[in-house]
């Protein structure tokens, strides 16, 4: 009898003992969660990536994605665009079968590389969306995003194709140019005036003083007879003229592209004005 009773106490302890432990795990996995959460909430990031990280270690059969996406989260508010890039590709790599949960963290990096001028990054990664996700929930807003950066690409035939939108709009669009041949003729015959047509009126004074004190220099060298410094002089100045003219030719280039960029910026926001937003909600 005595064995009998001592064997009910060994099974019940040993089930109280497994309660108990299953009850600290659970604790102990949302104990780590709130409080890599409460860190993302102070702005404390890094903090709350080793916390995730923690998580990861320890419960990795029902954390994987939500958690991964979270670091990816972490690091993109940190102003780590690259390395969040990195935990996406990382994302891709693991999970070949591009699950659903992918889209949010893979629009996010396409919104912020369109943000900071990183368009051709931004196209492979909003098309991917609509090629993988068509009626996700961000679709929509990808779809809209990726038209404004094919826009900035210079391809708005792609971009009518997208956003039939913009076909209506296309002409209050106002994108200012600047013509390259003009800006370099005007240098030509005035050195910095193709640059100050071009909006950068620094290097136009730039050009202007130098080239004004190299024609002022090769004067004087050839008025005293210094022939072999007058040649140096012309030679050099001969250079810096040139490159002058092709200076002047870029930044009229980069003004457009600027422009161009500007202009796209606007547009998606007057389309979309929250898009941009961060969804950091807990999605585990």
């Amino acid at each position: 009898m005595s064995r009998i009773t001592f064997a009910l106490f060994i099974i019940i302890f040993t089930a109280t003992l497994s309660t108990q432990s299953s009850a600290e795990t659970i604790h102990s996995r949302e104990s780590l969660l709130g409080f890599a959460e409460h860190l993302m909430s102070e702005g404390e990031y890094y903090r709350a990536i080793t916390e995730y990280q923690r998580v990861l270690f320890h419960y990795p059969e029902d954390s994987t994605i939500s958690v991964r996406v979270r670091i990816f989260q972490a690091y993109l508010q940190a102003k780590q665009l690259d390395t969040a890039l990195e935990e996406v590709q990382k994302l891709l790599l693991d999970f070949p079968e591009k699950p659903a949960a992918l889209a949010e963290p893979l629009h996010l990096a396409g919104a912020e590389l369109f943000r900071t001028g990183r368009y051709e990054e931004a196209r492979i990664y909003l098309q991917l969306i609509l090629d993988t996700w068509p009626h996700h929930t961000v679709a929509t807003d990808a779809k809209s995003l990726l038209s404004s950066t094919f826009l900035a690409l210079g391809k708005p035939k792609l971009a009518l194709e997208l956003d039939s939108d913009l076909n209506h709009n296309i002409n209050k669009i106002n994108i200012p140019q600047r013509n390259p041949r003009l800006a370099g003729a005007l240098s030509a015959a005035m050195p910095g005036a193709g640059q100050l047509y071009a909006g950068r009126p620094t290097d136009a004074a730039v050009a202007f003083t130098v080239n004004l004190l190299l024609i002022g220099s090769l004067v004087s060298a050839m008025d005293s007879n210094h022939n072999m410094l007058a040649v140096a002089i012309g030679i050099f100045g001969a250079g810096w003229y040139g490159g002058n003219v092709f200076n002047a030719i870029n930044s009229a280039r980069h003004y457009n592209q600027e422009a161009i960029n500007q202009a796209s910026r606007e547009y998606y926001q007057e389309i979309q004005p929250s898009s941009l937003q961060f969804n950091l909600q807990r999605s585990y």
